[in-house]
């Protein structure tokens, strides 16, 4: 389709009509990317959850992948190198205050530490904590958590644009704010 002798409006009226093109391709193709890889590599583990345990295990890592590869895999195949950019910076788009993730980080381990002095003080016996010397490995695990079962499994697929599927079988699209 060419629009170069084309008024204004109809060049935007067939810009918009190929974007929503698109758009509606760039779902679907995701969607079934998304159930492929992560129903092919729950699969997999399955299979190879008896002969290869160690196998497995990577291959359940893996299925919550789903979402972060689908999303690259569309934003390589439907984006321009500007649409490209502008996905990985909304990806890098911190939207939570500082004092949000503080909260996060200190109030469990508060609420641990008042919940152990109201104990001792009622007359309990202060706990020995045999996992003190565990501290570097509860850190590397923590790291582990955060980065592999946390955001880089599901939100790189969904920073750019959140999809719904409404209960009328459609999509609903929105952009993320």
């Amino acid at each position: 389709m060419t629009t170069a002798g084309a008024p204004a409006g109809a060049r935007d009226a067939a810009l918009a009509a190929r974007s929503s093109q698109y758009s509606k391709l760039s779902i679907f193709v995701f969607l079934v990317l998304v159930f492929v890889w992560s129903w092919g590599a729950s699969f997999g583990a399955s299979q190879a959850k008896v002969d290869y345990p160690a196998l497995s295990a990577v291959l359940m890592i893996l299925t919550g992948f789903g979402p972060s590869f689908s999303g690259l895999a569309i934003v390589a195949l439907f984006s321009t190198l500007v649409g490209r950019r502008e996905w990985f910076s909304r990806c890098l788009n911190w939207r939570v205050s500082w004092r949000w993730f503080a909260l996060a980080f200190l109030a469990p381990p508060a609420l641990m530490a008042f919940a152990l002095a109201l104990d001792v003080s009622l007359g309990a016996e202060s706990p020995v904590f045999s996992a003190a010397q565990h501290i570097p490995l509860a850190i590397a695990n923590f790291l582990f958590v955060f980065l592999i079962g946390g955001p880089l499994g599901e939100e790189f697929g969904w920073c750019q644009r959140r999809r719904q599927i409404v209960p009328d079988g459609g999509v609903k699209v929105y952009q993320s704010g």
